[in-house]
């Protein structure tokens, strides 16, 4: 007698199973909205990206895996949202990628825990946030950025009108940052190149601080760590006022006095070019460095 259990199944049945478990479910969708609405987009897992463009419209591809979650998009005028929705928000699902294209001047929050985040092309606000997902934004300037992320890398090539970003561990690249900017990290590098600043606030626990670039006439820098090294790189001829201080760590300048340096501790405060902006940085027991190029 055959039991029917160890039949084995024909191979037409074996590919439709098969299929069945792998298909991913891909939704185009479009909707209008006013040019600087308000959008909120959240993807819990997977991939994000966002585009700017210039029509009043949101369009999103989004590709589900099975069991992903599922889709949703809705608002009108000058609120919308969209995203992909896992039942009690957890992460056992499969990650999901959502591409969107946003009017360029809108009001973005995007929210992730683990999903990496691009966005180009954008002029407005971004306000980002997430658990370990990485953020990059590149292109034209924006009216202001928000972000955090607790593990995650973030990068932003372009200036901002604000900048204001938060991280745990996650390191912090700020390339052709302008005007304002504050930078708030525990272990995550802070890095800017060629910055051109108007009022920064760099701080740390015990990350590096490296910033390369120069402040605008009567602008300010302040830079905090705990154990984190500071290295600032600012042009020859730059005028200001600086004050240098790490209770442990050592203090050197290619600017300023050739003179001895004040005692271990004590700050060094100096001006160059007859003064103008203002550079403070403060550390408990890292070391300080200003360079010039």
């Amino acid at each position: 007698m055959t039991l029917l259990a160890s039949a084995p199944l024909p191979l037409s049945l074996l590919l439709v199973l098969t299929a069945g478990l792998t298909a991913q479910e891909r939704i185009e969708r479009t909707i209008p909205v006013a040019g600087d609405a308000s959008i909120r987009i959240t993807n819990l897992a997977g991939t994000i990206r966002v585009r700017g463009w210039n029509r009043d419209s949101i369009s999103v591809t989004a590709t589900i895996p099975p069991g992903g979650g599922s889709f949703f998009l809705g608002g009108r005028d000058r609120i919308a949202k969209l995203g992909v929705y896992t039942a009690g928000d957890t992460l056992g699902a499969p990650g999901s990628s959502l591409d969107v294209r946003v009017p360029r001047g809108a009001k973005v929050w995007v929210k992730s825990i683990s999903a990496p985040v691009e966005v180009s092309e954008f002029v407005g606000e971004l306000d980002f946030l997430s658990g370990s997902g990485s953020l990059r934004v590149e292109g034209t300037p924006l009216r202001g950025i928000t972000a955090e992320s607790l593990e995650g890398d973030i990068v932003v090539i372009g200036s901002a009108g604000y900048t204001r970003i938060r991280s745990g561990t996650g390191r912090v690249t700020l390339t052709h940052a302008r005007n304002d900017v504050s930078v708030i990290t525990v272990e995550g590098a802070v890095v800017l190149e060629d910055a051109n600043l108007a009022h920064a606030h760099l701080e740390t626990v015990s990350g590096p601080v490296t910033c390369e670039g120069k402040v605008e006439a009567a602008g300010t820098l302040d830079v905090q760590t705990h154990s984190g090294d500071v290295d600032l790189s600012l042009p020859s001829d730059f005028r200001a006022e600086f004050s240098l201080q790490s209770l442990a760590g050592t203090v050197a300048s290619a600017i300023g006095p050739k003179t001895a340096l004040p005692p271990k501790g004590r700050p060094l405060q100096f001006q160059v070019g007859g003064g103008g902006s203002q550079i403070t940085v403060r550390s408990f027991k890292g070391r300080i460095r200003v360079l010039t190029h």
